[in-house]
């Protein structure tokens, strides 16, 4: 009998009794990285032809130029121009280490589900265990983006270039069509995103409960546990939209909560497809019993 998701809820919450104070902590420590690269790619991003100064400077032998981009002052002025490119290059470097952090965080989170308890090294884990299958499947998510945007580009172009070759001005039933096009391919595109989901949601837990997999191993995997699972997958994380939007509500601190327990709920989900698997009932459970 396959369990209910109110029962899959309440043994998250259930295991993460004594964890919570842990799970926050990574929590915390991961959105404050997360903000430190992203805000360093964002400053390397603004210092427009930062990378056309640096170039200057080797030429000339100085680098010490100063490249100003604050008109707004949105970002710190006068800082060396290779500084941006470093930036640049940071929140690069990050974009590709994030999931790293998520299949660590997933590791904790089956850790707690198993065994009742984890310790904030463990969101490093990935990090030691073969990270270059992550990195590599990162590389395969964002091929398979770049592709799927290649039709609208295509589209775009034409429709620019058919606009700036009219002589007639505005072809407002090429506007319409371009604006349906792009409405019906957003769609599709939706479409095709939830059932990638649904198929391969569970592939970072696959890679952090299996070390040892590579990357076409861990999806196929994660697709044969989604068998005859599909739609339960899918009403589990329908069921987290309210608490998404309480985050919202809350300028996502309220995520500091929430996330654990969603990470735990799906760890929970993860190994309620695994009969084999045995879990460690929390000591506090135990100890009700036994009264």
């Amino acid at each position: 009998m396959k369990t209910s998701r109110a029962e899959l809820k309440m043994r998250a919450r259930r295991a993460l009794m004594g964890n919570y104070g842990t799970m926050i902590l990574a929590a915390i420590i991961f959105a404050g990285i997360s903000w430190a690269f992203t805000t360093a790619g964002q400053i390397g991003v603004m210092g427009g032809g930062a990378a056309g100064q640096v170039m200057k400077s080797l030429q000339a032998g100085d680098f010490s130029v100063n490249l100003t981009v604050n008109d707004r002052g949105m970002f710190p002025s006068g800082l060396p121009a290779y500084l941006y490119v470093i930036f640049g290059l940071l929140g690069l470097i990050y974009y590709w280490a994030a999931m790293l952090f998520v299949v660590g965080m997933n590791r904790m989170s089956l850790s707690v589900a198993r065994e009742g308890n984890t310790e904030i090294a463990q969101m490093f884990w990935a990090f030691k265990n073969r990270p270059m299958r992550v990195i590599l499947l990162q590389l395969l998510v964002y091929v398979l983006q770049l592709v799927s945007v290649i039709p609208v580009i295509v589209l775009s172009a034409a429709a620019v270039v058919s606009a700036a070759g009219s002589r007639s001005g505005t072809d407002y039933g090429q506007l319409l069509f371009l604006a349906l096009f792009l409405v019906g391919y957003m769609v599709l595109m939706a479409i095709v995103y939830i059932l990638v989901e649904i198929n391969f949601g569970l592939v970072y837990y696959y890679m952090a409960d299996h070390p040892e997999t590579g990357v076409f191993a861990s999806l196929g995997g994660a697709y044969g546990m989604m068998r005859g699972n599909r739609i339960r997958y899918l009403l589990l994380q329908l069921s987290f939209i309210g608490w998404s939007l309480l985050s919202m509500l809350t300028l996502g601190i309220g995520n500091l909560w929430i996330a654990p327990y969603s990470r735990c709920t799906f760890a929970e989900f993860y190994l309620d497809l695994q009969p084999q698997t045995e879990t460690v009932r929390p000591q506090w459970e135990e100890q009700i019993s036994n009264q």
